[in-house]
């Protein structure tokens, strides 16, 4: 066998490696459609939004002035996973801040995150309402290098003023423990 014709690769062979790397390539950088589950609504930033719903701390259900809904993830800032306690109260704070009102968007350069969900900053009037979740001990931050570095300051900023106070979930001692205590002192 000719030693050159051992690599050589058919063109359908090609064509098919080609288009599935291009295939990968659209996906990760997301110009494939998202599913329908995610509206196709491209927010602007600066751009005022009505609040629908607030499902959890970290989402919130918008309409835009045409009357399309959308959602979007707060950019920075991640929810206590195994805290129910705090996750209800960081959506309730949510919930008073700006449902039923209008808040403004700040898109940073990542626009979507892997699930198609739009990320941004909001505002309720001029105040950021991460900056204000933080604040309370509501939620930690969670940068990514990709967004304003001079927001995640503010965040951080926020998060260990709130650490230093011991507020919201960073007070230890307001913790509840469901796990049973064993008693020392009685006799085995």
């Amino acid at each position: 066998m000719d030693p050159a014709r051992r690599f050589y690769r058919p063109p359908i062979f090609r064509r098919l490696c080609g288009g599935l790397l291009l295939l990968v390539l659209c996906l990760r950088l997301g110009y494939v459609m998202t599913s329908s589950s995610h509206s196709r609504h491209v927010p602007v930033s600066g751009r005022e939004y009505f609040v629908d719903s607030i499902p959890d701390t970290c989402h919130l259900f918008l309409t835009d002035p045409s009357g399309q809904p959308f959602k979007i993830r707060i950019i920075g800032i991640a929810q206590p996973t195994n805290d129910t306690q705090w996750s209800n109260l960081g959506r309730q704070h949510l919930q008073t801040l700006c449902k039923g009102k209008n808040v403004r968007l700040r898109l940073d350069r990542r626009r979507t995150d892997i699930d198609g969900t739009w990320l941004s900053h909001v505002y309720l009037d001029d105040q950021l309402i991460s900056y204000s979740l933080a604040a309370r001990g509501l939620v930690s931050v969670r940068a990514n290098p990709s967004d304003s570095a001079s927001i995640l300051r503010q965040l951080r900023n926020a998060e260990a003023e709130a650490k230093r106070n011991r507020v919201g979930f960073w007070n230890h001692s307001a913790i509840e423990t469901t796990a049973p205590v064993r008693d020392l002192t009685s006799s085995r």
